[in-house]
């Protein structure tokens, strides 16, 4: 019978299972998605702070080289070439 209370309570049952496991589905997704983003920020942030330490170290590059260059040319100079 359609309107038998226990016949609606034993259907309810099954559905709020499946609801339950599909929420809980659902919710380890997010979470699967939510630390990939975290890790994604890590490593733009570690990105950006290897890129700024790469400009760093080609600017001391730079100066080594001009500095070399320097002293090449004075030794040049010394020797007469």
């Amino acid at each position: 019978m359609p309107n038998d209370p226990r016949h609606s309570t034993s259907s309810v049952h099954p559905v709020k299972q499946k609801l339950d496991t599909a929420l809980a589905r659902l919710e380890k997704a997010i979470e699967g998605k939510v630390e990939p983003s975290k890790k994604m920020s890590d490593l733009h942030e570690e990105l950006f702070v290897a890129r700024k330490e790469l400009q760093n170290l080609r600017e001391k590059n730079s100066l080594a080289s001009m500095r070399l260059d320097n002293v090449i040319s004075q030794i040049k100079r010394i020797l007469g070439n």
